[in-house]
């Protein structure tokens, strides 16, 4: 997958049974169509959509159990520890549970921040507790907060524009 990657690079190289198209949700409500590859196996399963005039894209990667990796080391289940140290930085991300909870809004001017306009990283509390509540909503927070420390952050969505 690469810039100027078109659909039927897709269909030729993965297979036309395995490029199916679909209104890709984008948050608010909002969705767009695009294209999924892999419908039916979670661990190579991606969103895929074009800009209006076909020179860009933007691949999500949102399954669970999804095996795509970006930069060697980002992939699905990757935590918050591992993306900061990757990063060299602390970073901010907003609070949980919302329509941009857990979005990176800022990669602190680590080394992630060459890829700030490219790249978008959504991470999931895996604990539950008073001390992740206290990381909700559109406020944003450090990834060295206590809090947000607290709540074990994991990756569980990649987007990359292209």
């Amino acid at each position: 997958i690469a810039k100027g990657s078109t659909i039927e690079e897709f269909k030729k190289v993965y297979g036309t049974q395995n490029v199916s198209q679909v209104d890709v949700p984008l948050g608010e409500g909002e969705t767009a169509k695009g294209y999924q590859l892999f419908p039916k196996d979670p661990e190579r399963e991606m969103m895929i959509l074009f800009s209006d005039d076909q020179k860009e894209l933007s691949a999500f990667i949102r399954s669970k159990e999804s095996k795509w990796t970006i930069l060697n080391k980002i992939q699905m289940g990757t935590t918050l520890q591992n993306v900061e140290k990757l990063n060299k930085a602390a970073f901010k991300l907003y609070g949980f549970e919302w329509d941009y909870g857990g979005t990176v809004s800022s990669y602190g001017g680590g080394a992630l921040e060459q890829y700030s306009s490219n790249l978008t990283i959504i991470f999931e509390p895996s604990i539950s507790d008073e001390n992740t509540m206290k990381v909700l909503g559109d406020d944003e927070y450090s990834s060295f907060n206590k809090n947000m420390i607290h709540a074990k952050p994991v990756v569980c969505e990649i987007q990359v524009r292209m």
